[in-house]
């Protein structure tokens, strides 16, 4: 009975570090209701596991435009706009591709008649994204060369896909399961005032922001921008802006969103990026432009438990997309 009891575990413990290795099997398991979204309630929920920011995330209501044939549309962007959250119905438009800004796997094809490209960045990634001209996404006609390494030095380099993230999801996805991780939030949070520390949470207790937003380096919000940055960081908008001009794009967009924190609780030392680069007097890229009226919806315009935007934020920025690219 027991080398049973032995066997069995080994049989589950290696079934579990599967699980955390492959991609297809939990795909197919969470189509079968076996498996449930990790992200359901939220990705700042997701890791801080306070009961109080707990918010079922709802399917927003379909946009209903009119088609415009000859308009094609592509947007690199960022988790904001992943299929998930934003497709073509948006837009109207059948011609769409979205890419993924930091580094796209497929090229794109200008389509006959007008091509618009947006390149959308939440506030915390913008400076990293443009420390330098942009030009990440490329024509399928030049795409770049990619060194492969010999074989001997790709085994050498060799990891095994095991995914710890993906392990817990697995592990501690259930309901139940989250109901004990709550209470041990709550726990931390009533005797010794603690969150996960890739969270943190507003003055007043009533909001919840990704740690990155106050992180010491490039991502904060909150520590000095020195004038020069700003001037640097629009002479790279120009030089992107060119660049993409120059391969075929009729209108190039640049919108940054700003971070949930920037809106709700900005403070004294908040370095205002997003309003410093949109009013910036040398910057010739057009501007999708959410900040005032993010900061006239306030908590609105973001989910409880998430540091995306809500259904009323995501109509906001598509609402001032469609404004500017279906104008005649």
């Amino acid at each position: 009975m027991k080398k049973i009891l032995i066997y069995l575990s080994l049989i589950l413990a290696s079934f579990l570090w599967f699980l955390g290795c492959s991609k297809s099997v939990p795909k197919a398991m969470f189509k079968a209701g076996l498996l449930k979204d990790d992200f359901r309630y939220g990705d700042l929920y997701r890791l801080s596991n306070l009961n109080e920011f707990k918010e079922k995330q709802v399917k927003c209501k379909a946009s209903t435009l009119e088609n415009i044939e000859n308009l094609s549309l592509c947007i690199a962007g960022d988790s904001f706009t992943e299929k998930e959250r934003i497709d073509s119905s948006d837009f109207g438009l059948k011609n769409y591709v979205r890419l993924f800004g930091p580094s796209p796997e497929t090229g794109y094809k200008l389509k006959p008649g007008k091509n618009i490209l947006i390149i959308e960045t939440v506030e915390r990634h913008f400076r990293e994204r443009f420390e330098k001209p942009y030009s990440a996404v490329f024509l399928d006609r030049n795409i770049p060369n990619e060194k492969k390494e010999p074989i001997l030095e790709q085994a050498i380099h060799y990891n095994l896909p095991y995914s710890e993230a993906a392990h817990q999801n697995n592990l501690f996805g259930f309901d139940f399961m989250l109901k004990i991780k709550e209470w041990k939030a709550a726990m931390n949070l009533s005797l010794f005032t603690k969150v996960d520390p890739r969270v943190y949470l507003s003055k007043d207790g009533k909001h919840i922001f990704y740690y990155l937003d106050k992180e010491k380096g490039n991502t904060s919000g909150f520590e000095a921008i020195a004038d020069s940055s700003i001037n640097k960081y629009v002479v790279n908008l120009n030089a992107t802006y060119a660049y993409y001009r120059k391969m075929g794009f009729d209108e190039v967009y640049i919108s940054i969103i700003p971070n949930k924190s920037s809106i709700i609780e900005p403070g004294t030392t908040y370095n205002y990026l997003v309003s410093k680069i949109e009013t910036h007097g040398g910057l010739k890229m057009p501007i999708l432009s959410v900040y005032n009226a993010y900061s006239k919806a306030g908590a609105g315009a973001y989910a409880l438990g998430d540091s995306h935007w809500s259904c009323q934020g995501r109509q906001i920025w598509l609402n001032a997309v469609n404004e500017k690219i279906r104008k005649k």
